[in-house]
């Protein structure tokens, strides 16, 4: 996907740790300084971070896998996602990069250290002296379990209402995340970490306007129980509570590309009743006949159905509407909007 869109961008990942406490725009970083490059001492320590542990930082950093990188190139334009599941893979993706591309983070990263110090981060040179390995592969598969098949809703902080109260984020099987706001869809990348024992969210928005300007932080996260979070970034906050579902509950679905670059996919509609089912109150699906469409004129009407086994998209992402229609009273109950996003594999 070499185009991010008005109504696909961003999203998120979230951790619970107990043992722990429409049409497309080209997006690009801020600036230089925002990404890290090949050539940087924090790309080579970054490199190193599973093979021994960094001399001489001054605090313990772990990245937290399933995490999708993006890679720019010298014009801070996209040219490539990289989902990324171990540190194994890290190592084999960073040294297959070329002199002049970068990767991102959010920056400031700030924590309070067991000491009481404070640790500020603002930019990778910073990042590269305080590198290290320190939570074990037991804690983090753990952690990582407790998010498949869920949703993190957006509620009040403290009773105050804010603006995205109702959103909530969707995360991919891909390691992508998908906001849900205001009829629209944001796709963005998120990387957690720890520093000694705080948890962080670290998020990339592929979008710069408002959503991106509210999102895109380094967030200090509180675990509350055991579907909810707390995150702040020093001057906003947000309680986000998760809402898991049992086969799956998802409104955006991904299928790699036919070809590299091409921003098209095969979609199996028919498979994917059972995820968006949740989102409509129909507990009996046998009852119904189901029809998908490019439009909701179309669906309204039932004119021009899609064929449900095999679509190819054409545009990335797509909105699809899907039409319920009652066999007994033969009226229309309900449609909703699902999406779908053709993204680049390996």
């Amino acid at each position: 996907m070499k185009k991010i869109f008005s109504f696909l961008l961003f999203t998120f990942f979230i951790l619970i740790i107990s043992s722990c406490q429409n049409e497309p725009v080209d997006i690009v970083p801020i600036s230089q300084e925002d990404l890290i490059s090949v050539n940087s001492t924090l790309y080579q320590n970054i490199k190193d971070i599973s093979r021994s542990e960094p001399e001489n930082v001054t605090a313990c950093i772990e990245f937290i896998y399933k995490f999708t990188i993006i890679v720019y190139d010298s014009n801070l334009e996209i040219v490539d996602y990289q989902l990324i599941s171990n540190d194994e893979e890290f190592i084999v993706f960073l040294e297959s990069l070329d002199e002049g591309l970068s990767i991102s983070l959010s920056y400031p990263i700030q924590a309070t250290l067991a000491n009481g110090d404070i640790l500020v981060i603002n930019n990778n040179d910073e990042l590269a002296e305080n590198l290290k390995t320190c939570i074990d592969d037991e804690t983090l598969q753990y952690c990582n379990a407790l998010l498949k098949n869920c949703f993190w809703n957006v509620e009040t902080e403290n009773g105050v209402p804010n603006d995205y109260e109702g959103a909530f984020f969707e995360l991919s099987e891909n390691g992508y995340v998908w906001f849900h706001y205001n009829q629209d869809i944001y796709l963005g990348t998120w990387i957690t970490l720890f520093i000694e024992d705080q948890l962080h969210l670290n998020i990339h928005l592929l979008d710069a306007d408002e959503v991106g300007n509210d999102w895109n932080f380094d967030w200090k996260a509180t675990v509350v129980g055991s579907n909810q979070i707390n995150i702040s970034n020093g001057e906003n906050s947000y309680t986000l509570r998760q809402e898991c579902f049992s086969p799956c509950k998802k409104l955006v679905f991904e299928e790699c590309e036919i070809e590299q670059g091409s921003d098209t996919a095969e979609f199996y509609l028919e498979t994917y009743i059972d995820c968006f089912i949740p989102f409509t109150e129909i507990e009996d699906v046998s009852l119904y006949t189901i029809t998908f469409y490019e439009s909701y004129e179309d669906a309204f009407e039932g004119d021009n159905p899609l064929n449900a086994t095999t679509y190819l998209n054409t545009i990335n992402p797509q909105k699809i509407y899907v039409k319920f229609v009652n066999n007994d009273t033969l009226l229309t109950e309900t449609i909703i909007t699902i999406y779908l996003a053709s993204i680049p594999c390996n």
